[in-house]
This record gives C-alpha cells, sequence and structure tokens, in this order.
C-alpha cells in the first residue's frame, strides 16, 4: 500500500510538473502579411525552441499596421512592403527592423483560361474583371498600381477592377473564376494549382518588393522574439522561404 501511495504521489507531482512547465511556455504574437501564411505556418511548426509558442495573425500590411497604432498587443510585425515598416519607426512604435525576404509581382489567371497570354491582353474587351488588392492598405495593391501607372494602364485597369482586402483574396477570385485576371505576388500563385502565371511584371515598373520583420517596442517578450527573428533568416527558414516562391538575401 505504501508502495502504491509512492507511486501515485511521484506521478501526480510530475503531471503538476508538466502542467506547470506548459503553462510557463512563452507565447509570442506575430502580425504578418497574408502572402505569408504558407511559408510562415511550416517555420512556426518546425521552429526548435520548445520553451515558445508562435501565434500569428494575417492581413493586409497596412491593415495590421493600423492595428497596431490602435494599440493591439503584439511582439513581431512582418509587413510586405516597406513603408509601413518606415511609418511605425517614426512613429516610436519598432525598437529594430531587418529586411526578410523579396518577392515578384506577376499576372495571373485561372488555369484554363487561355484568352490572356500577356499583360497587355487585360485592355482587351473580352476582360470584364481584374482583381487587384486596395491601393490604400494592401502593399500588392500599391505595387500594381505603380507598375500598371508605368505601363500607362491603370485608368483602363481601374475601370473593371474589384479590389481585395489582401492578397490572398485576390488569389481566391482569380482561382474561383471571379475575375478573369489577377495581380499577386509570385509566391501566392505558386500555392494554387487552379491558377496560371501569365507573366512577370519587370522590376523597373515598381519598387523593389521588400518584406521587413520589426520588433515592436512594447513586446513583452522582446528575447524570445529576436529569438524568433533570427530563426526566420537561418538556413533551415531559408530552405521553407525558397521553396515557396520567396527571394532570400
Amino acid at each position: 500500500m505504501k508502495k502504491f501511495i509512492k507511486i501515485f504521489v511521484c506521478t501526480f507531482l510530475f503531471t503538476l510538473s508538466a502542467c506547470a512547465s506548459k503553462e510557463q511556455k512563452t507565447e509570442i504574437t506575430v502580425l504578418a502579411a497574408a502572402s505569408l501564411i504558407d511559408a510562415l505556418e511550416e517555420i512556426k511548426e518546425i521552429y526548435s525552441d520548445e520553451n515558445t509558442t508562435i501565434n500569428i495573425s494575417y492581413g493586409a500590411s497596412g491593415t495590421l499596421q493600423n492595428q497596431i497604432e490602435q494599440g493591439v498587443q503584439a511582439d513581431l510585425f512582418i509587413s510586405a512592403s516597406e513603408k509601413p515598416v518606415t511609418q511605425l519607426t517614426e512613429k516610436g512604435y519598432v525598437s529594430v527592423s531587418s529586411i526578410l525576404l523579396k518577392n515578384n509581382l506577376v499576372l495571373i489567371v485561372p488555369k484554363d483560361n487561355t484568352k490572356i497570354q500577356h499583360i497587355k491582353d487585360i485592355l482587351n474587351d473580352d476582360v470584364s474583371h481584374i482583381a487587384l488588392g486596395e491601393f490604400e492598405s494592401v502593399p500588392a495593391g500599391q505595387y500594381a498600381k505603380e507598375a500598371l501607372t508605368n505601363l500607362n494602364m491603370l485608368d483602363a485597369v481601374t475601370e473593371k477592377a474589384v479590389y481585395g482586402s489582401d492578397v490572398r483574396a485576390v488569389l481566391q477570385w482569380v482561382e474561383s473564376g471571379e475575375a478573369d485576371c489577377g495581380i499577386v505576388y509570385e509566391s501566392d500563385a505558386l500555392t494554387s494549382d487552379n491558377v496560371r502565371i501569365v507573366e512577370k511584371f519587370y522590376s523597373n515598373t515598381h519598387t523593389e518588393i521588400t518584406y521587413l520583420m520589426a520588433k515592436l517596442k512594447d513586446s513583452k517578450h522582446p528575447a524570445e522574439t529576436i529569438n524568433f527573428m533570427k530563426y526566420l533568416s537561418s538556413d533551415d527558414a531559408k530552405k521553407v522561404w525558397e521553396e515557396k516562391g520567396f527571394l532570400v538575401n
């Protein structure tokens, strides 16, 4: 009986210790551009720090910037454009930032679409719906606006445009056939078997697509956040980024 009680007590104490250890895990909150979802979810799963849990919310970079300015608690912000990070830095929300990735801008169509073979074809009369990210808050939309302006196509395209709240909404519209075509990042296009890349926009038509990661000043877990930032630039993470179509520095 004494032996049974001893085993029971040891087991009980071990369970309490395990639960306490689990409860002590640090939770880092990351706000990240929607175009990063596939890669970041995979990286999060292989991140080796057993004492840290990574919670990620995705959205348009401009929308996430607004959330930070409105007081949303977060540790790390990963933007698909330099502008949101620059503005947050100027306003005192960022303690440290660095370039993480780059990307290409591409025109996509539903996989079976054959009427659009070049970027100029989106001006044809039989193209009625062109999906773009919202110009104000979605970096992919801002890059698209810049490229279309430099190609002297913006006015004609906006007459046919439908606007998504983030780049993944644009992708979904093209996948479903609700839009004849759309402008997204190359990494987004590569996630789908239901779309075809028609053409890349030349890099001289738009600002270089650069992803920045920024540790926020109000981070409650600065050391753990820095560790995760380092991991995002590690060789293991780079393999994932490249497999998903991103360009790694």
